[in-house]
């Protein structure tokens, strides 16, 4: 038994490094964060097993496939109490395929734009925030979201909601036209300051000819 399956690990794991092709591992206890930079060997059993709050993995072997058997079993009601946070990066996620009967890319628009954040701690780099993405509903009513964007490396997000620390949120598109307006105010002020600035620069020269 390889010494990571020994170990308990209950907060957080954390691992960035690239596995040998040839190791294996095995969480007996899963903790409550995982973030695995090169993650090919965490396939579908280990996600379905997964008692996580947070899962992140990067360079992930996952299919649309797997995503959808693994999506099929969250909407059933009690499995997977723990999860808000899901975040997989995977060139195996493509457009060839359905996603709980979506083709990816997996996106909505909605008027006006909402934008769903969860915080989990104090800190602001614990905090994540999903928008643009299409809202699904567990069996027991849960609401979550789920985003899949397709490029150069495929990115799937999902969001549960929980009352205790989640924030739905209107954007206001007038919000950013109000920034650019005050922006636009800045720099016409700066500009008058500056013509003020040369106007009182050439009467002091006129007087210091006099």
């Amino acid at each position: 038994m390889s010494l990571i399956s020994q170990i308990k690990i209950t907060k957080e794991f954390k691992c960035l490094p690239k596995f040998p092709p040839d190791f294996d591992y095995q969480l007996v206890n899963y903790p409550s964060y995982i973030h695995i930079g090169y993650s090919f060997g965490f396939d579908i059993n280990r996600l379905l097993n997964s008692t996580c709050k947070r899962i992140k993995l990067g360079d992930s072997g996952l299919s649309n496939q797997d995503l959808n058997v693994f999506f099929r079993e969250w909407k059933t009601a009690g499995t997977f109490p723990n999860l808000q946070w899901l975040e997989i990066e995977s060139k195996n996620i493509d457009n060839l395929s359905a996603i709980l009967e979506m083709v990816p890319p997996i996106t909505s628009i909605e008027i006006p734009q909402k934008q769903v954040s969860i915080r989990f701690g104090g800190n602001r780099n614990d905090e994540v925030m999903i928008y643009d993405a299409v809202r699904i509903n567990k069996e027991d009513g849960t609401e979550a979201w789920l985003k899949v964007e397709l490029g150069e490396v495929p990115r799937l997000e999902f969001l549960v909601f929980d009352p205790s620390n989640t924030v739905v949120k209107e954007m206001d598109p007038n919000d950013d036209e109000e920034e650019y307006e005050d922006g636009a105010s800045d720099d016409e002020e700066t500009e008058d300051e500056d013509s003020d600035d040369e106007e009182s620069d050439g009467g002091g020269s006129d007087n210091e000819e006099n």
